[in-house]
């Protein structure tokens, strides 16, 4: 096993001191720690409340081709199984260059890799898989320079069984502008407290660090652990993201986009199917205190849950969706109707499509099980 460290530096996380004592490994700058593989190399801490690894500052480091085994069985044992942390307290250290690749972190009472400090800057975190954490399965914010596009990208993520010590956990959390792909998360969420799949981070006023504004999501999985569990599987608290190419499996909420502090808006969700939402398919909610406007829904089916469609939010668009055996389609208020834009939707059983034609008019044409069109047609202003 490995034993704790016995540096005398003293290391900064998110502004609070760190003690190298808390962890087994410390790792400068330049440095490679490379094993022969997931299986074959195993660290070990000697104690569950220790980190494996505290990467101090990050620039030019890799870790890759190993596996950590925090073997955390009881409650409150706070070890991390990678931690990057800074040399000095201040966020706008760069740092430069940090590769973690084929990594296993398991059995863990804090985090199972945590990112989260200083102006990253080309970090790299590529098949990274974790297993029963008590914190966030990945964690991943830039505190530095949050609002320029870095090159902090995450690529085949697995995150198995999250936030078994606290609430408020998600398998993969991020804030800066951060490129997601091939994410999978399963198993989110416990009972009697809230978990997110993948959450782009809400701004927090009191620090330097920026919200997940403008970063993307593109092919990915989520599946709560039961239907029961107030599960989202990917929240947005950040405004001009993208998600695309998802399924989220039996979460209480598919995609959620709620703004708090901040209202959000410019997000753009597509080809993402929720199956068996408890709650709500796709959701812009304004339970966060704030109402988040012109977020848009392309080609996204919600099939066989509770609400397909909820808007409490203005001028939202949903374009070429599908709702399939749900109890509700569209669930909006007066006000967020009023300014509500739709096109080529199929709800329910029937619907309208717009036929266009190379050598006729185009046609306006009821489909599904009834054949007439009521057209509506309402005043504006005063009349």
């Amino acid at each position: 096993p490995l034993a704790a460290s016995v540096l005398a530096d003293v290391l900064f996380s998110a502004g609070a001191a760190v003690a190298p004592s808390t962890g087994c490994l410390v790792m400068r700058d330049g440095v490679t720690l490379r094993g022969e593989g997931v299986g074959r190399t195993v660290l070990r801490p000697a104690a569950p409340a220790l980190t494996a690894v505290l990467v101090r500052n990050g620039s030019n480091q890799t870790i890759a081709d190993l596996e950590i085994d925090g073997q955390s069985v009881a409650s409150l044992e706070a070890g991390h199984g990678i931690l990057q942390v800074l040399s000095a307290n201040d966020p706008t250290i760069v740092v430069a260059g940090l590769l973690i690749e084929s990594v296993l972190v398991r059995r863990v009472g804090g985090l199972g890799v945590g990112v989260q400090n200083g102006n990253l800057s080309r970090a790299l975190l590529r098949n990274v898989a974790t297993f029963r954490t008590g914190a966030n399965g990945v964690d991943v914010k830039n505190r530095g320079s949050a609002e320029n596009a870095n090159g902090v990208r995450l690529e085949n993520i697995f995150v198995d069984t999250f936030g078994l010590q606290l609430p408020d956990q998600a398998g993969v959390d991020v804030a800066g502008i951060v490129t997601l792909s091939g994410v999978q998360v399963v198993n989110a969420g416990r009972a009697a407290v809230v978990q997110h799949g993948v959450r782009f981070a809400a701004k927090l006023p009191a620090t330097a660090e920026t919200w997940g504004r403008r970063s993307s999501l593109t092919g990915f999985y989520v599946r709560a652990a039961s239907p029961a569990f107030q599960v989202s599987g990917v929240q947005v608290k950040a405004s001009d993201v993208a998600v695309s190419a998802g399924t989220i499996e039996a979460c209480f909420a598919g995609v959620r986009i709620t703004g708090d502090p901040d209202v959000v808006s410019g997000v753009h969700v597509s080809d993402v199917t929720a199956h068996g939402a408890g709650g709500v398919g796709f959701w812009v909610d304004d339970s966060g205190g704030s109402i988040g406007t012109r977020n848009t829904f392309d080609s996204c089916t919600a099939e066989g849950g509770n609400i397909a469609f909820s808007d409490e939010g203005s001028f939202t668009n949903f374009t070429g969706c599908h709702s399939f055996n749900n109890v509700t389609d569209m669930d909006a208020g007066a006000a967020s109707l009023s300014t509500q834009q739709v096109s080529g939707n199929n709800f329910g059983n029937s619907f309208v499509a717009l036929v266009h034609s190379l050598t006729d008019n185009p046609v306006v044409e009821a489909r599904g099980v009834n054949a007439n069109i009521d057209l509506i047609l309402r005043t504006k202003g005063t009349g």
